[in-house]
Parts: structure tokens; sequence; C-alpha cells
């Protein structure tokens, strides 16, 4: 009888086991099901301007803001962009917009998504920096050298071609056409089959090079990790913390109408009008 209890007893024990862990694994797979993934966008690495919308490139995706009523639209891996990691935007004629993030480059044409990686052509995935040159040519600067794109073919350069460092920063196109890269390793000047590169030896003042900008006359300008240098085609003048300058560490340039140089730096931001300086931080 005792024998008998028992067995009745573990049936009973076996069939509720086998009715109760469906529901624990159908519970854990609805668990599952309601994961939502959130990323952070207050890591802004570059903006481009389009009409009433401004787009922000940042560690969480690409936003769209409208600066006529505030609205913003978020894009992210989960729409079709190569990453979420995102350093780099430009906006060609056809009005696409081109990503350079940390998983390759997408192009977004308003409605469909198309990215590029090392599997099409492009140097490395991780892609820092994006200009359009005036054949609508797109260059692409990246930790593995430099891509151009012209629609249908890709071509990369690298230090065995001339380049001062396959690890790219900064990318600006003056007047004639010629490409200038801001590397690891100084600056590049492309000028269609000719390299030619400066470092500090020239006069640059830092061979690590985040930022370029050009103003007229063939001036350019290169924010460094040891301030600013300015190029005029021959000769080198550079300026740190000792003329005025906020910080070293330069990481963007933009030249207004007037003239007038700002950088941003590890230390607030810098206007130069030719003569004067004036820093702006936190206190302003």
């Amino acid at each position: 009888m005792k024998t008998r209890t028992f067995s009745v007893i573990v049936l009973v024990v076996v069939l509720a086991l086998l009715t109760v862990v469906p529901e624990a694994a159908a519970t854990q797979t609805q668990s599952r099901s309601i994961w939502r993934n959130y990323t952070n966008g207050n890591y802004v690495y570059d903006l481009a301007v389009e009409g009433d919308y401004v787009w922000a490139a940042t560690g969480g995706g690409v936003v769209r803001w409208n600066r006529t009523d505030g609205t913003y639209v978020k894009y992210t891996a989960a729409d079709g962009l190569a990453a979420n990691c995102v350093y780099a935007i430009a906006i060609d004629e056809a009005d696409h917009k081109w990503f350079g993030t940390w998983g390759g480059v997408s192009e977004f044409d308003g409605s469909s998504w198309t990215t590029y990686t090392t599997a099409d052509g492009l140097a490395d995935n991780r892609v820092n920096a994006i200009a359009i040159d005036g054949a609508g040519h797109k260059w692409f600067g990246t930790d593995g050298g430099v891509s151009e794109f012209d629609g249908s073919t890709w071509t990369t350069y690298t230090r065995a071609d001339g380049l001062a460092d396959n690890v790219v920063r900064a990318i600006a196109i003056d007047e004639a056409d010629h490409k200038w890269f801001g590397t690891h390793g100084g600056v590049s000047e492309f000028n269609g089959s000719t390299w030619t590169t400066y470092t500090t030896a020239d006069g640059l003042a830092d061979n690590y090079v985040t930022a370029i900008a050009i103003h007229g006359a063939g001036h350019k300008w290169f924010g460094t990790y040891g301030g600013v240098s300015e190029f005029d085609g021959s000769t080198w003048t550079t300026y740190t913390t000792a003329d005025g300058l906020a910080h070293n560490y330069v990481f963007a340039i933009a030249i207004d109408g007037a003239g007038h140089k700002w950088f941003g730096t590890g230390g607030g931001v810098s206007e130069f009008d030719g003569s004067t300086w004036t820093t702006y931080t936190t206190a302003d």
C-alpha cells in the first residue's frame, strides 16, 4: 500500500512539472520579448544643417531636429544605420545624408538606408570624417586610410600611397579641389595625383591633427593636440595658449562670414579675429 501511495505521489509531481515548466518557459520567452533598447544621444560628434533641420551625429545614433517646432526624430541601428556610434555627417546635392559610423558608412535617401563596409571596398569600418568634392565624389577618413567613392567604384589610399598615417580624423577640400587630410601623423595634401605631407618638421603645431578649415585665399587652419596652425601655402604660423587660445587640444574649427575663426577646444571656445583672442567658457 505504501509503495502504491508513493507511486501515485511521484506521478502527481511529474504531471505537475510537465504543466509548470512549459508555463515558466513561456513566461521567460514573454519577458524576453518586451525588452527595449535605449541609446544616449548626448555625445554629439558632428552637425549638419539642412534647411529647417539640424542633423546630429551622436554616440547613440543620428538625431534630426526641426528648428521651427522643436520636434525630433532619432535613427539607430534598428532603423538601418550601420552602427549607433556616429562620428561624421555630410549631405550631398541630392539631399542624401551620409553617416560615418564605427560600423561602416550609411547613406539615407529619406526613406531607405544603404550601408557600405569593408566588404564593399571601404578602407576600414571605423569612419571618422566625410567630405564631398565638386564632382560629387565622397571621401571617407577611416582608421585604415582614405576611401573615395564615385557612386560605383571605391578607391582607397593609405600610407603606401603617400598618406601621412592611416588614421584619418579630418578632411577638407580647397578651391583647387585639393584634398587635405588630418591624420595621426601630420597633414596630407592630395592634388589628384601627388601626395604632399606636412609635419612638425615643417611647422605644424602637432602631428595629431583633428580638424581642418579653409579660409579664402588658400589659407588652411589645422586643429591639433598642440594648438592651431595656419598655413598660407608657404609659411606656417602656430597659436597656442601662450597667444590666447583657450586650450591646446583643438577638436573643431569654423570660420564665419567676417573671417573670424572659431575653435572648439578642451577648455572652451576661442574666437580669433586676426589680432585679438576672445574665449568663452561655461562661465559665459
